[in-house]
């Protein structure tokens, strides 16, 4: 990030005037180890002197490697700039020192302005390359950093992007699946049908309406899932039992939006779906210190050859790693005799915000029982 020149000023200001100070004390020892009485302001005075040319000095040097800084790009340019500002800095001291002789007594006897140069020369040029120095390892920070800023600002657009693709990703995916539920219902059980079709208006309401987030409460995301058991309930009748265990301490937690949902789409169509007898699918949630533990558990289809992870699963994992990287746990574990089948996952636990007053915490007649 590059400073304003206030900035700069400032900083060169405290630190030859530091300098300054450095230079006093170390004046008065030299001269009290040679015998020479000296006061300490005077000592200060001399030294101050010196020094503080260099403000104005070291900010038009800081420009010029700005300006031109040494690179592949015309370095012939950029090496006869510097070294012409080099010129001039050595040149300006020696100006500076010949106009301020009758004060500062530089010199007892001041010599011609070419000897003053070739002095300045000597004592000068070792502080103008470090000047320079300094100025293009500033110069080289400020381009890492900026670097590693537009780095990370890409990888953020890249991972928003992708997230955004695998949340779209789903929408089409359910509501196709639901489509396909109601198609199969509308051609016996008409009125079914009909409470399909309001139950998945409320379920499309729910899950677009925030649809450029990526996160939402536990409690939102249950009730979303709750709509979408609601079109199963009437599609499957008695064959879906559903069981929820949720612990009210965890249910302002945040979760990425539609990640209950094809787990449980998983649980009803390799599972339940199945089944000529009733089966349940459990939904737990619970907070352990800072993490927040779900599963979704089925009763399994034990005549079934196995089950898939489809576009659930690999959708599920791919936006995980998206939004914690490898902070995050999911496990799929199937019961050897096949008895069930249970995906748990494993989250940071991170609460919202409080909401503002006035905002209603009624919930539809979807909601998960108390």
């Amino acid at each position: 990030m590059r400073l304003p020149p206030s900035r700069i000023w400032l900083l060169l200001t405290v630190g030859w005037m530091s300098y300054a100070f450095v230079a006093a004390e170390q004046l008065l020892r030299w001269n009290r180890e040679a015998g020479i009485a000296l006061a300490y302001f005077d000592a200060l005075v001399y030294c101050m002197g010196g020094y503080l040319p260099w403000i104005p000095l070291s900010y038009l040097l800081l420009w010029l490697v700005r300006r031109w800084p040494l690179g592949r790009k015309a370095p012939v340019r950029s090496v006869a700039a510097l070294s012409t500002g080099t010129l001039a800095t050595i040149v300006a001291m020696a100006a500076y020192v010949s106009a301020t002789n009758p004060f500062f007594e530089w010199y007892a006897d001041l010599p011609p302005f070419l000897d003053v140069v070739d002095t300045s020369l000597r004592n000068n040029l070792l502080i103008v390359l470090l000047i320079l120095a300094v100025g293009h390892g500033l110069l080289l920070y400020e381009r890492s950093r900026q670097h590693d800023l537009q780095i990370a600002e890409l990888q953020s657009r890249l991972t928003g992007a992708r997230l955004e693709a695998l949340t779209a990703q789903l929408n089409p995916h359910f509501l196709f699946n639901t489509l396909n539920s109601i198609a199969e219902m509308v051609h016996h059980d008409a009125e079914a049908a009909d409470r399909m079709l309001v139950g998945l208006s409320a379920l499309l309401r729910r899950s677009l309406y925030r649809s450029s987030e990526q996160e939402t409460p536990l409690r939102d995301e249950l009730e979303l899932l709750a709509h979408y058991l609601d079109i199963e309930r009437v599609r499957l009748g008695p064959r879906l039992q559903v069981e929820w265990d949720v612990a009210p301490d965890c249910t302002q937690a945040h979760v990425p939006i539609l990640i209950l949902q094809p787990l449980a789409e998983n649980a009803i169509v390799h599972s339940i779906a199945r089944r000529r007898e009733p089966g349940r699918v459990r939904i737990r949630a619970r907070r352990d210190g800072h993490r927040l533990r779900l599963d979704i558990e089925d009763d399994g289809a034990p005549s079934a050859p196995g089950q898939g992870h489809g576009i659930g699963m690999r959708n599920t994992q791919a936006r995980l790693h998206c939004l914690y990287g490898d902070d995050f746990g999911l496990v799929l574990a199937r019961d050897a005799a096949g008895a069930g089948t249970r995906v748990s996952l494993d989250l940071p636990f991170s609460s919202t915000p409080v909401l503002p007053a006035g905002v209603s915490m009624e919930r539809s007649s979807a909601v998960l029982p108390p």
